[in-house]
């Protein structure tokens, strides 16, 4: 049947997805949009021809990227350009397809809308230009019990659920007038509901497995301003801040670990030994480990130097200090794509920003072992900043044997915007795909601790200097994610290659277009 109304007919009407979406972001408190804010581009893409979808697929992504994605612009105006000229090609793809498979098979051709968009999502996070940040499973962090499949599936998953939500509700607006069809539909979509309902409430009510002691964690949430703490001027009183709260947060919650956040320490801490023993004197005295963030290089056999965003662990009593080096880096930020294979991008690069970061990407998974006051091991993995919004990377730290995450970022670079809200928000997804506490410490905001089910059990205020303290319990045991991070994502694209086989096929076979009605 026929839908014969403005919001459906009007040729604008696609314009209310990219809006809708926008609205179902953190921190944003409408999130369940999402399970129809794709109907109006479904509408449009089984009514218009492959190349015009391509540019209103792209004109789509453009306007939810430019909405959820405009803190990008506070540090960086040119990644906030290039962001949007590449962000929205997955949309543009989308739309394409979509609409020339409904030129083959008509409305059915719907149904392989979950399995594209996931498919999509998968390949976004791949590459030197992957910036999975828009992830649509990001919607439901808010209501963990709609995430907690994500242990089996990952976010991909959950996108490709809040996309068949959206296609099951479509059915039933075409078919309200035919009752079987519609009554057809309508169950397939209290079904979809009803199962991560019944699977999310298990787990989430599960009790903890094991009588394992937790770890006590204190997060320094510092509020430097990221655009002073680099002068050389402030190293001190940057230190002397971190100083401050290290050993106000021994006294008052005696921790097992301090976090400081990414970069705390503003200078080349292994290689500026007067810093590196300050804060080795406060590990000693206080007994208590300490991880931060800082930079770090290695001169290679060429006599070229290696510089890297690093994490370190400072053991008490010990001069044995764990490094690791982050090995996603942000791209046009951190790192220019491509510049090993193509030098002159270097060049070119440092003359439209001469301060565009040239750091190495680390090679290898960190697990840091901590031996507590009581005699236990902990094994735990950090985080650096973006790192956090690839399912994959931290699936390899739980598979490496960390018992618990800890993300370090400084998102004090985006002001009081909605990416630093946002980029905790992703953090839920990483706890409830591999079933592990993550302690996440940031310079401004907002510093949590998340549990196994993604929820928030405590965080800061944003712009604050606070100190966060939390109980953590170690776990080793691993999800089905963890142990197969990429198995639905490659599920989805082998289904999406069979789709696009099939409906060349039929295509072939029968080369008259088919339009829904």
């Amino acid at each position: 049947m026929k839908i014969r109304n403005r919001f459906f007919d009007s040729q604008w009407s696609w314009l209310w997805t990219p809006l809708l979406l926008a609205a179902a972001f953190p921190p944003l408190p409408c999130g369940p949009l999402a399970a129809v804010a794709l109907i109006p581009f479904f509408r449009t893409a089984m009514r218009r021809s492959p190349g015009a979808m391509l540019a209103v697929g792209y004109a789509a992504g453009l306007i939810w990227s430019a909405a959820t994605l405009y803190w990008i612009a506070w540090p960086t105006a040119l990644g906030f350009i290039g962001a949007m000229l590449i962000l929205p090609a997955a949309f543009a793809v989308f739309g394409c397809v979509l609409s020339w498979l409904g030129g083959v098979w008509g409305g059915k051709a719907l149904v392989t809308a979950p399995f594209l968009w996931a498919g999509l999502e998968a390949v976004s996070a791949r590459g030197d230009l992957a910036f999975p940040w828009n992830t649509l499973a990001v919607v439901c962090t808010p209501r963990p019990v709609w995430i907690q499949f994500a242990d089996r599936t990952g976010a991909a998953g959950v996108s490709f659920w809040i996309v068949l939500l959206n296609v099951l509700v479509y059915a039933i607006l075409v078919n309200r007038r035919d009752a079987k069809r519609a009554a057809a539909a309508a169950s397939g979509l209290a079904l979809a509901l009803l199962l991560p309902l019944a699977y999310g409430t298990r787990e989430m009510d599960r009790p903890a497995a094991g009588d394992v002691k937790p770890v006590r964690i204190s997060l320094l949430q510092g509020n430097v301003d990221p655009y002073k703490k680099w002068t050389p001027a402030f190293l001190d009183s940057n230190f002397i801040i971190f100083d401050r709260l290290t050993r106000r947060a021994a006294l008052e919650n005696g921790p097992d670990l301090v976090v400081w956040p990414e970069t705390a320490t503003a200078c080349y801490l292994r290689h500026r030994f007067l810093y590196l023993n300050w804060i080795k004197h406060l590990a000693d005295s206080l007994d208590v480990h300490i991880l931060t963030g800082s930079h770090d290089y290695d001169w290679s056999e060429e006599d070229s130097i290696r510089t890297y965003n690093a994490a370190f662990l400072l053991r008490p009593g010990s001069w044995d200090i764990d490094r690791y080096c982050k090995m996603r880096l942000v791209p046009f930020s951190e790192r220019v794509p491509w510049v090993d294979r193509v030098p002159a991008l270097r060049r070119l690069a440092f003359r439209v920003r001469s301060d565009m970061g040239d750091y190495t990407a680390g090679d290898s998974t960190g697990v840091f072992v901590m031996t507590l006051r009581d005699g236990r091991s902990v094994r735990l993995s950090p985080l650096i900043c973006f790192e956090s919004v690839f399912p994959d990377l931290a699936a390899r730290c739980a598979a490496a044997g960390a018992e618990m995450l800890v993300v370090i970022t400084n998102d004090g670079w985006f002001g009081d915007t909605s990416g630093p809200r946002q980029h905790a928000a992703i953090a839920s997804l990483r706890a409830v795909e591999n079933r592990r506490w993550i302690a996440r410490c940031a310079n401004t905001g907002v510093s949590a601790f998340i549990d196994p089910c993604g929820r928030m059990v405590s965080k800061t205020r944003f712009n604050r200097e606070e100190i966060l303290s939390g109980d953590v319990v170690p776990r080793s045991d691993l999800t089905f994610f963890t142990r197969h991070p990429l198995l639905f994502g490659g599920t989805v694209l082998g289904a999406d290659l069979f789709f696009l086989l099939a409906a060349l096929f039929s295509r072939i076979r029968s080369p008259r277009r088919r339009r829904a009605a």
